[in-house]
């Protein structure tokens, strides 16, 4: 089995404090521990961890280009960040016909909340899915009933447990509840852009842990084949980028979408656009609000390559646009992050 959604941030342990706090730590899969070189390094990613099988990270920094970002199938296709430089990836059905793979094989992630859910209080929650796909390979199908199932406990498996087929699988059947707080009935088939699965629960238990994946049983899952190539026609792997996850008790702060009820997948239609980009002395960026806010200012932070803050700041913006000066910063690629009214937008900015 192959081991393997522009809104949040990278900077560390970034949430939401003014009206509301995404419960997700290292939400947009940013911060890291290592760079990922091989298959299941998902916790490389502070604050993540492998439920099931080895799910993949994937950043900027790595040097091998299935694990970097934009990550690649086999050097074939390419898949960017929501525009950031770190996601997850994941697989949310392994079926063969003849192979001897045992049923509900999956890859799941999971991450310990900032703070337990109040028992009684409405959660939002919110992440985004990209589908991945690759004519001639395994990477050829997609699949619903991908969502987030909220535990008291942790299902994390060991580290480098991939090859332990037989731990993995006893392991994985023990979350198929046939049951998530939120999740799409929707088969997610859209490789060109990223599909935001949003929806909302009341809690009745003081839940610890996001658990993102499919925690449906295969039989109860709609699995497409999208690619019948005739070499692998007789298995079937859904892969699925994932990013931007968000936990709130407030419904405008979600970083990932708009709110549009339980199980609902919402469009994106708030943009940040950075113009002209590349850019020798300085830049022009602009915002696009679906519901007319207006901005009056804006919270801006600046990262290096390494991850170092080499400016930040409140500034003042005039007709939601705001002129980005070079000033002291050396020529070269930067991630900037702008926190705009618990709204976080992320984009790579490269200075000629």
């Amino acid at each position: 089995m192959k081991k393997l959604l522009l809104f949040c941030c990278f900077i560390f342990s970034l949430a939401f404090f003014t009206q509301a706090q995404n419960l997700v730590p290292n939400w947009s899969f940013e911060q890291h521990d290592s760079c990922p070189y091989a298959p299941g390094q998902i916790y490389f990613a502070n604050g993540w961890f492998n439920v099931a099988f080895a799910p993949n990270y994937n950043n900027f920094c790595s040097s091998d280009s299935e694990y970097t970002v934009p990550t690649y199938i086999y050097n074939k296709y390419g898949y960017t960040d929501t525009t950031g430089i770190g996601d997850a990836q994941i697989a949310t059905c392994n079926l063969c016909s003849f192979c001897e793979n045992p049923p509900n094989q999956r890859e799941t992630i999971g991450s310990l909340l900032i703070t337990p859910l109040q028992i009684g209080k409405k959660y939002f929650v919110s992440f985004a899915v990209r589908l991945m796909i690759s004519p001639g390979w395994l990477a050829n199908s997609a699949s619903n009933k991908i969502g987030a199932l909220f535990s008291t406990v942790s299902y994390i498996m060991p580290i480098d447990s991939e090859n332990d087929i037989s731990s993995n699988y006893t392991h994985s059947i023990s979350f198929i509840k046939n049951y998530s707080q939120v999740y799409t009935d929707s088969v997610v088939a859209d490789t060109l852009n990223w599909t935001v699965i949003s929806g909302s629960f009341i809690a009745d238990s003081a839940y610890t842990y996001i658990n993102i994946g499919d925690f449906f049983d295969d039989s109860l899952t709609n699995h497409i084949l999208i690619y019948n190539d005739t070499s692998y026609a007789y298995e079937m792997e859904a892969w699925y980028l994932v990013d931007d996850v968000c936990v709130t008790d407030d419904s405008t702060a979600s970083c990932a979408s708009e709110w549009t009820g339980t199980n609902d997948i919402a469009s994106r239609k708030n943009t940040m656009l950075i113009a002209p980009n590349p850019f020798s002395q300085n830049t022009t960026i602009s915002f696009t609000f679906s519901d007319g806010y207006s901005i009056r200012s804006a919270t801006i932070s600046v990262f290096d390559m390494l991850g170092r803050k080499v400016r930040d700041g409140t500034v003042n913006l005039a007709n939601d646009e705001y002129i980005f000066q070079k000033g002291n910063l050396s020529s070269g690629m930067y991630f900037i992050i702008i926190e705009i009214n618990n709204r976080v937008f992320k984009q790579k900015i490269i200075i000629n």
